[in-house]
């Protein structure tokens, strides 16, 4: 039996659903990609649904594609075995319940236009307007945008992508931005500071501390405190990157390579120096290639 999903749409708003009810679960159902449900292959709904949790999906649209799932095939009088993998989407749901969530991208234009408006307007100093470029358009940690320069950035041809090494956790990776967040890096750095994001040496708090308490009290000066509802507002940076590369329909390695995690394939396993040293050329044009196929390619978030 199929249930088309759809169909229980309209059925829905023909019997008191609430529209933003319906518009949440179209968002889902065209963000998950799954348009109809097949009762003998339920288990691979589940599985499916587990893997784009995995792979950085937000939490929010993977519960409400499992909501209309679920209600869906109740509507039908579909009886479905609760088997290991939907347990397993049981479970992660429940734990992630509580995982900030990836900012939209209205979110994230909101933000860049508020750090690069204190740069321009207060301080003159638009080193937290690029630390959000980065963690947007790479996916980075905030601590791994710390000894960033612009010296080491490298043009990876022919895809057009910059490559700049990066650490996390202790170990390097080549983190990838495209050509026009690159340009806007370096149109916001009036001073010509070699360092993409800049802090005195004489600080007295950490790299981390000083720019989560700098971005707290701009988004109070700037009145943006709605859009913090889930959200932790540099860890949502980073997981709007994730969620960008994943509507690109990348292979999963290659959004594991992508930010700076371990893939788990064994052929990209062995290319990989165990020492953190430099990516191999033909896994560097390969990564390239990938970060081209995303939105984050051509996406100007500052305009």
């Amino acid at each position: 039996m199929v249930v088309n999903l759809e169909n229980y749409l309209e059925y829905l708003a023909g019997h008191g659903g609430k529209p933003k009810t319906i518009e949440n679960y179209k968002r889902a159902m065209n963000v998950c990609k799954i348009q109809s449900l097949y009762t003998n292959e339920l288990s691979g709904i589940w599985k499916a649904l587990i893997e784009k949790l995995d792979l950085g999906m937000s939490y929010s649209d993977v519960f409400i594609m499992f909501a209309l799932a679920r209600r869906a095939l109740r509507q039908n009088r579909v009886k479905w075995i609760k088997d290991s993998k939907y347990k397993s989407l049981e479970t992660k749901l429940a734990i992630r319940r509580n995982v900030p969530e990836a900012f939209s991208e209205r979110e994230v234009r909101e933000l860049l236009s508020a750090t690069w408006w204190q740069g321009m307007n207060r301080t003159g100093d638009y080193s937290l307007h690029r630390l959000c470029i980065l963690l947007v358009y790479s996916g980075l940690h905030i601590s791994s945008a710390q000894g960033v320069k612009f010296s080491d950035f490298k043009l990876i041809q022919p895809a057009g992508v910059y490559f700049y090494p990066v650490r996390y956790k202790g170990r390097r990776y080549n983190a990838a931005i495209s050509q026009r967040a690159f340009e806007r890096l370096k149109s916001a750095n009036p001073h010509d500071s070699d360092l993409v994001v800049y802090q005195k040496d004489n600080a007295k708090t950490k790299f981390d501390v000083n720019f989560r308490i700098k971005m707290s009290r701009l988004i109070v000066d700037r009145g943006l405190q709605p859009l913090m509802n889930n959200k932790n507002v540099f860890e949502s940076m980073r997981k709007f990157a994730e969620s960008q590369f994943n509507r690109a329909g990348l292979r999963r390695n290659d959004v594991r390579l992508l930010l700076g995690l371990r893939p788990k394939s064994t052929a990209y396993k062995h290319r990989i120096d165990e020492k953190g040293k430099r990516l191999p050329l033909e896994l560097e044009k390969r990564a390239a290639e990938a970060y081209f196929k995303t939105p984050l390619n051509t996406l100007e978030l500052w305009k």
